[in-house]
């Protein structure tokens, strides 16, 4: 396994276990309508993120030969995850509302990934620059990355639907905040890798 497989598989990860809208959508359909709807919600970034990454690694491309301007997408990154870390570290239990119609997962999930800010503000500020910064090929970088992530994020989400549906308690239990506060720690030992990056884009280190 590469080091950007691996790195994806890490953030995928602690993307998959925050309960998040996808999260939540992903139990809520488990839980209402069986494990096939779950499974549809949560395939969902594969619908979406892939044409956003596309979009931004042409963006980094375009900004490769401006150091001000990587350095400046370093620090946003390493802001951003700070916060994911923070608000894994304190999230809430998931509040499942029951509700009976059609659950057009697919739909739902897709409406739900799109019309969140975080997928563009991670693959612009966290993937795209982590696939730039690796070794070998920029397209079989990204398919590496994408693969580590989607596989973990997607494998973690039913992971977590599944758990619901055999005892939902746990969603509310100590193991459930203890693993996020595991992911927490994760995205911020990566928050501050990509503030150390700006800083060499700036040449400062």
């Amino acid at each position: 396994m590469t080091s950007v497989f691996l790195e994806g598989l890490t953030l995928g990860f602690s993307a998959g276990i925050a309960p998040g809208p996808l999260t939540l959508l992903v139990v809520t359909q488990t839980l209402q309508f069986g494990w096939r709807e779950g499974v549809k919600v949560a395939i969902a970034p594969l619908i979406t993120d892939m044409p956003i990454l596309l979009i931004c690694l042409s963006t980094l491309t375009l900004v490769a030969k401006v150091p001000v301007a990587l350095a400046l997408i370093s620090f946003a990154g390493g802001v951003f995850l700070i916060k994911m870390a923070a608000a894994n570290w304190r999230a809430p239990e998931l509040l499942i509302e029951d509700q009976r119609e059609n659950p057009g997962s697919i739909m739902r999930g897709v409406l739900t990934n799109l019309l969140n800010p975080h997928p563009y503000l991670f693959w612009l500020t966290i993937g795209g620059p982590i696939v730039r910064g690796s070794q070998g090929s920029l397209w079989l970088s990204a398919v590496e990355f994408a693969s580590g992530m989607f596989l973990m994020m997607i494998g973690t989400k039913l992971t977590i639907a599944w758990v619901a549906k055999v005892s939902r308690p746990w969603l509310k239990g100590a193991a459930y905040r203890w693993v996020l506060r595991g992911s927490s720690l994760l995205l911020l030992i990566f928050g501050l890798s990509f503030f150390r990056d700006g800083l060499i884009h700036m040449g400062l280190l």
